[in-house]
C-alpha cells in the first residue's frame, strides 16, 4: 500500500524531490539525463542497478552516484579487506596457541621445584635434629640455624630452578623433567595439577 506507480514523463518531477534514487529497468538506453536536474544544490545519494547503465553520465558535485560495477568494486575491497583480517587473527591464534603450550610445559615442572624444596627442607629438620639429640648444638639455636640453612639452600637452588623453568617450555623440555624427577626420585602422580595451574597462571601466563 505504500508502494505507487506513475508515469515516465513525471520521472523528473521525482527526480528533483527526493534525495534517495535506486535505478534498474531493463531500458537499453539511459532513461535519467542530466536536463532533468533542476536543483543542483540539493544533496542527492542515487544508485544504479541497472545493467546496461539507467542514469546518463552526471558531473554536479551534489550528487553522488554509484553504478553496480562501483558496489562491486567496494565488495570485492571488502572481502580482501576481511581476508587480511582473516590472516591477522590466524596469526593471534597461532602465537597465542604457541605462548599456551609454553605456558602448559612451563606448568610441568612447577610441582617438581616445589618438591624438591620439600625434600630439601625435610633434610634441614633431620639433621638440625640429629645434632641437637647428639648435642652438638642447643635447642635454643635451632630456629636461626633453621632460617640460615634454608636460606642457603634457596639461594643455591635458584639458579638451577630459574633454568629448570626457562628449559621445561621448551620442545624438548619434558625429557628434562623427567630427567629431574628421575634423579631426585619424585613423583607427581598424586599430585593435584588445578593449584599449581592456578598459581602459574598468576605469575606467568598473565604477564
Amino acid at each position: 500500500e505504500n508502494v505507487r506507480g506513475d508515469s515516465v514523463q513525471k520521472l523528473p518531477k521525482y527526480l528533483n524531490r527526493y534525495r534517495l534514487l535506486f535505478a534498474a529497468t531493463s531500458a537499453s538506453d539511459t532513461v535519467i539525463k542530466s536536463s532533468m536536474i533542476e536543483n543542483e544544490n540539493m544533496d542527492r545519494v542515487w544508485f544504479d542497478m541497472a545493467i546496461p547503465r539507467d542514469i546518463d553520465e552526471i558531473e554536479i558535485e551534489k550528487i553522488r552516484l554509484f553504478r553496480i560495477d562501483d558496489l562491486r568494486s567496494i565488495s570485492n575491497d571488502n572481502y580482501a579487506l576481511k581476508q587480511e583480517q582473516a590472516l591477522q587473527a590466524m596469526e593471534i591464534v597461532k602465537r597465542y596457541e604457541q605462548e599456551f603450550y609454553q605456558w602448559l610445559r612451563a606448568l610441568s615442572i612447577e610441582p617438581v621445584i616445589k618438591t624438591m624444596r620439600l625434600q630439601v627442607k625435610e633434610a634441614i629438620d633431620k639433621e638440625l635434629d640429629r645434632a641437637i639429640d647428639k648435642k652438638f648444638v642447643p635447642e635454643t639455636y635451632r630456629e636461626n640455624m633453621q632460617k640460615m640453612a634454608e636460606q642457603m639452600f634457596n639461594r643455591f637452588l635458584h639458579d638451577p630452578t630459574q633454568e629448570l623453568r626457562k628449559s621445561s617450555a621448551e620442545k624438548n623440555g619434558l625429557n628434562k623433567v623427567e630427567a629431574i624427577k628421575e634423579i631426585f626420585d619424585i613423583s607427581t602422580e598424586n599430585i593435584d595439577f588445578k593449584q599449581y595451574k592456578e598459581e602459574h597462571h598468576k605469575k606467568g601466563y598473565e604477564q
